[in-house]
């Protein structure tokens, strides 16, 4: 065994693994010669087998979790670890899993022109009277509802 595989905690040749292929339903060992894991330093989690059936040339993305990454190496199967997940292979985990992210949206320019009125209107008032604005705020006399035309 190598160093490199030791410092990266390589245990000694595990039994091979094995897939029901998609393609032709039958199933065939994962070797180096049709298969190859790949792991992503910044989404250790999207970790995958990349696998081609020997029988119908069917290829397959195969994700593990990082127990099942590791007895993979242990099988001998080469590795391929780069620093970023490419958005199409992120965006493959999410899906798979079900997570849907918050969307974000660039502002238009007549949005942007609405805040920055808003930004210097405030600005203005806190300017008259900083410290109205700050005790208005934390009076515990005052109930702390908004105005109707806010609603």
């Amino acid at each position: 065994m190598s160093e490199k595989n030791r410092e990266r905690g390589h245990e000694e040749r595990a039994e091979p693994l094995t897939d029901n292929c998609s393609g032709c339903n039958e199933t065939y060992e994962l070797t180096t010669n049709n298969s190859r894991i790949y792991t992503f330093d910044d989404h250790p989690e999207c970790g995958f087998i990349y696998a081609v059936c020997p029988c119908c040339d069917y290829r397959t993305r195969i994700h593990l979790d990082s127990e099942s990454i590791q007895s993979a190496r242990n099988t001998g199967l080469g590795e391929t670890i780069t620093p970023e997940t490419p958005p199409q292979i992120y965006q493959g985990w999410l899906d798979m899993k079900g997570i849907k992210l918050v969307e974000t949206h660039e502002l238009t320019p007549r949005l942007e022109e609405t805040v920055r009125k808003f930004g210097s209107t405030v600005n203005a008032i806190l300017d008259q009277d900083p410290e109205l604005f700050w005790q208005e705020m934390n009076d515990p006399e005052r109930p702390h509802t908004m105005p109707e035309r806010w609603i």
